[in-house]
């Protein structure tokens, strides 16, 4: 019986080991897809204008955030695709947009609450 048991573990680990490798060379073959054109904060605005926000977890949250901080520090200008959006994603784009507000300062509070006591002061300025 174990005998049987291992001759057919072995018999399933070589066949999802040659699927596998055939997917792998498939994959090659065909090549990776092409980047998009839409740029990333045209994607980033498009997903705010959409999607509520306010039921998603914590990290999600914080990572939309950290994206949207970057795309603002990068100067993207998104007043004309703003101006563009219907005024219920408009709306939905603003609660979004202060859904991450509130997670990048509880994130900035969690942080100066981790730094020692002398970095503090110097974290503030």
């Amino acid at each position: 019986m174990v005998r049987f048991r291992n001759a057919v573990t072995l018999t399933c680990f070589v066949a999802f080991s040659i699927v596998a490798s055939l997917a792998a060379l498939r994959t090659l073959r065909a090549g990776l897809p092409e980047t998009p054109s839409t740029t990333g904060a045209a994607m980033l605005l498009g997903h705010l204008s959409e999607i509520d926000l306010s039921g998603e977890p914590r990290l999600a949250k914080r990572h939309m955030a950290r994206r949207a901080m970057r795309e603002l520090r990068d100067d993207v200008d998104w007043q004309p695709d703003v101006s563009q959006l219907s005024s219920a994603q408009q709306k939905q784009l603003v609660d979004n947009l202060t859904e991450l507000a509130q997670e990048v300062i509880e994130d900035k509070m969690d942080h100066y609450f981790t730094l020692p006591e002398r970095e503090r002061r110097r974290f503030l300025n």
